[in-house]
């Protein structure tokens, strides 16, 4: 605002000292001198010489000072361009790093781009991997979660299966010892039948020996003594008979209890057995459910130790990301602070360059007014007064603004 004031300032004042410069001719001058006569004119003449001789004075110390300003604006301007050149050449710097070279900020942050992005790629990769793994892992452990709900199915099946014959055993040994009892007893029972029966058949002889009567019987009478012996003899012989098919049938019925006792405990034996193997195979299969489900936590562990570490990196990258772009939106200001500068310090730079130019016109006009011979002086000398009066209100409205 300053230097366009002082140009229209300085345009408007030249442009009113050309027009004072053409409006006095030297036909009016004459004109005027010719009618106050000759002593008028030669009194004026006299006056008019002081004064010019004062003006000439006058004008040397204002060109000695107008010269001394006018260093001081090429000294101000040589600095003006000095700047202008320094802030160009910042700009170009600046349009430089932008927008070409191996060294430009744009390609610089753009290999960081990259990178980042590829590294973002890879973890997301690995992730996905990690993922598949993770998804393998768990229908690895669901099909032996089904084995082992199979094999645990067959192992109840065979311990209810093992009760069973557990109760039977129990049972057939329940039975086997009552049969032992029950077969004591009849021996028992026998002996002591046998002994009731050898003690009543010993009485009956010691009665039949005791007693000395002599029974004559009649022919047609059977013989006690005989018939005693043959009772006796069909006692014995049933006695013997039953004894042996007791003895016979219990030793049947223990050998077919002993041998159903074997049996089940072969049974028993090779229930045990597979018990034992299905033991040892649930065993077995629930260790390696333990190792896969540690393994399933250590992969869960280490793929959340990943989306932990790839969520840190992500947040890293993205404050970078924002400083990066914050430090462009500010280099892009500070730039465009520059390129007003420049534009700023140029546009004053053609108003200086204009503004010399006319003080150099104003300059060379002085130069050739102060050429001018006395009588051309006289007719101009209100002419010179006003140019300097113009030219100083010039400078001083130029040192103002400055």
């Amino acid at each position: 605002m300053r230097g366009s004031s002082y140009s229209q300032k300085s345009l408007s004042v030249s442009g009113s000292s050309r027009m004072r410069v053409q409006s006095p001719s030297p036909s009016r001058c004459r004109g005027s001198s010719y009618s106050r006569g000759r002593t008028g004119f030669q009194g004026q003449a006299v006056e008019v010489a002081t004064e010019i001789h004062q003006h000439h004075a006058n004008e040397k110390e204002e060109m000695q000072e107008l010269n001394v300003r006018f260093a001081g604006y090429i000294e101000k301007v040589q600095a003006l361009e000095q700047r202008n050149a320094a802030l160009r050449a910042e700009l170009e710097a600046l349009q430089g790093r932008f927008k070409g070279g191996p060294t430009g900020l744009g390609d610089e942050y753009e290999a960081k781009f990259k990178e980042m992005r590829d590294l973002i790629e890879a973890l997301t990769a690995e992730k996905g991997a990690a993922d598949i793994e993770r998804g393998y892992i768990e229908e690895e452990v669901e099909v032996w979660r089904l084995k082992l709900e199979e094999e645990l199915a067959i192992k109840e099946e065979a311990e209810m299966i093992l009760r069973e014959f557990r109760q039977d055993v129990d049972n057939a040994t329940l039975q086997k010892a009552d049969l032992e009892k029950r077969i004591e007893q009849l021996v028992a029972e026998i002996e002591f039948l046998k002994k009731l029966h050898d003690e009543e058949v010993a009485d009956l002889l010691k009665q039949i020996e005791e007693s000395k009567v002599t029974v004559e019987l009649d022919s047609d009478r059977p013989d006690l003594a005989a018939y005693l012996r043959n009772m006796r003899a069909e006692i014995e012989a049933v006695a013997a008979r039953n004894v042996q098919e007791a003895e016979k049938w219990y030793k049947g019925k223990f050998d077919t209890l002993k041998e159903q006792a074997s049996k089940h405990e072969d049974q028993m034996k090779s229930m045990k057995e597979e018990i034992t193997t299905f033991h040892n195979q649930v065993t077995d299969l629930q260790n390696q459910i333990d190792g896969l489900r540690a393994r399933n936590g250590a992969l869960e562990r280490q793929l959340e130790d990943m989306e932990a570490a790839h969520l840190d990196k992500v947040a890293g990258l993205e404050d970078i990301i924002a400083q990066l772009e914050s430090q462009l939106c500010e280099t892009k200001v500070e730039m465009g602070k520059y390129m007003a500068d420049y534009q700023e310090l140029l546009h004053i730079k053609l108003k200086l360059d204009a503004e010399i130019a006319t003080y150099r016109k104003l300059l060379e006009g002085e130069e050739k007014r102060l050429g001018i011979s006395v009588a051309e002086g006289l007719s101009g000398a209100a002419v010179t007064e006003e140019r300097t009066t113009s030219v100083s209100r010039t400078v001083e409205t130029h040192t103002a603004i400055a």
